[in-house]
């Protein structure tokens, strides 16, 4: 990409409708302070915005179940945390309540090893390792520390994350006794969400279970097999936005760019493939999603906004100011 069609992308993300994609662009591709004039600007613009509205409103009037796909509180929330959208606000409060009771719920409390069936009354231990969704967890942790304020249920999230991490740094909710390796699907949100934890605690406990669940992805150079340079999963060389708790190129490079890792030699190949993915107009594609439509009529997997263009040859502003900033960050810009 020449100097000139880079500028010209980055002029128009920082023109872009939405005031999330300003804000984005600014940050973590320009690295931009957020606490300049104008990032404070746009994270105020970004609390009314349409987008956000929609999500807060849509919420308001469905009331689904905590999980529902993909519009219970879990997901909202996650949004709001990619938005950007301010913390410390009331308004959000009700549902960072109900996804921190739901997620720290007696269930989540007690393990025990498994022989036979579960109770489900318990977190599943087979084969000395505890067998759960982390995903939740790690999601809603990092929600919560990026939308505050805090209680002690963020402290007893990365509590629990920390005592069911498995000894190769990750996670996994498969029961089979053969499932001996982390799963990346449960690893990337856990592994956010407890170095966000980290930075905002000042704990070095939960830095450190953050930077082994690195390794998870690190080990297999982000979504190549270890013992070929292969995918991992035909799926995750597609780039798609959101992730909701989906693994791929695009959501392992960001996470490991909160973490500083951009420039190990292992993420060398993978941000090779996110390069190659790149149009000639110099804007990324969204290859696919993951919701089904969009509004809070009945159904599976609807969202409550509409996350632009799924197509190979259609930009994708979401996707795009994600590949610029991870590559801005390995400072291949």
């Amino acid at each position: 990409m020449t100097t000139a069609v880079r500028a010209q992308v980055v002029d128009d993300l920082l023109e872009h409708d939405e005031p999330s994609i300003r804000w984005l662009t600014r940050t973590t591709v320009l690295h931009e302070d957020d606490g300049s004039p104008a990032c404070v600007r746009l994270r105020g613009e970004i609390r009314e915005s349409v987008r956000v509205r929609a999500l807060l409103d849509g919420h308001a009037e469905l009331r689904p179940d905590t999980y529902g796909k993909w519009r219970g509180a879990h997901w909202v929330l996650a949004h709001l945390t990619e938005l950007g959208y301010p913390s410390g606000q009331a308004e959000v409060q009700p549902l960072l309540d109900e996804v921190l009771t739901a997620w720290t719920a007696p269930y989540f409390r007690r393990s025990q090893v498994l022989i036979g069936r579960s109770s489900g009354s318990v977190v599943p231990v087979v084969a000395g390792r505890h067998r759960v969704h982390a995903s939740l967890q790690g999601s809603a942790l990092l929600s919560a520390v990026r939308l505050g304020p805090q209680d002690e249920r963020v402290v007893t999230l990365a509590g629990m994350l920390r005592r069911w991490q498995w000894d190769d740094g990750g996670w996994n909710c498969d029961r089979h006794t053969h499932a001996i390796s982390s799963s990346a699907h449960e690893t990337w949100l856990p592994m956010r969400g407890l170095h966000a934890y980290a930075v905002d605690a000042d704990d070095e406990t939960a830095a450190g279970a953050a930077r082994r669940a690195a390794e998870v992805l690190l080990a297999r150079r982000v979504v190549l097999r270890r013992s070929s340079d292969q995918p991992g999963h035909r799926d995750w060389l597609r780039l798609r936005y959101p992730a909701y708790w989906h693994y791929g190129l695009l959501v392992g490079l960001v996470a490991l760019d909160e973490l500083g890792l951009l420039r190990d030699e292992r993420c060398a190949q993978a941000l090779d493939l996110l390069e190659q993915q790149r149009l000639p107009s110099g804007w990324w594609s969204a290859q696919g999603r993951y919701y089904r439509g969009v509004g809070t009529e009945p159904g599976a997997s609807i969202d409550y906004v509409d996350w632009g263009a799924a197509d190979r040859r259609t930009p994708n502003p979401w996707v795009t100011v994600k590949a610029l900033a991870v590559l801005a960050a390995a400072g291949r810009l």
